[in-house]
């Protein structure tokens, strides 16, 4: 994978994003965030994710078909994954942009307020 898998370090959201537009896939080896922050940036930008199986991460990710989901500490279901990334094309536009939609604000309020019986 020389070549291929670049770890950075912090760097501007600009880049972030432009970086994100380019990769084939962003990893999110995370052992506690159940939904982090870099997970909604790419999902905005269509990035397909390998995510670790911790809190709604996981279920997300495989009932939208937003990638592959790796268990905690795997490095051999990581390492597979990524070789799976790198040889196949995963399209997530379509999906991505639903998702997105179902996590806006407005979403948001509009299931409260079905919830509360208040709409």
């Amino acid at each position: 994978m020389q070549g291929k898998v670049h770890v950075l370090g912090f760097i501007p959201t600009g880049e972030v994003i432009d970086y994100l537009e380019r990769a084939r896939a962003l990893v999110i080896p995370t052992h506690a965030d159940s939904i982090p922050l870099v997970f909604g940036e790419a999902l905005q930008t269509a990035t397909p994710v390998i995510a670790t199986e911790i809190g709604d991460l996981g279920d997300l990710v495989r009932e939208h078909g937003l990638g592959l989901v790796v268990q905690p500490n795997s490095v051999s279901q990581l390492r597979d994954a990524l070789v799976k990334m790198m040889l196949q094309e995963y399209n997530i536009a379509a999906p991505a942009a639903d998702l997105v939609g179902q996590l806006s604000p407005e979403a948001a309020v509009a299931r409260f307020l079905e919830v509360t019986n208040a709409g």
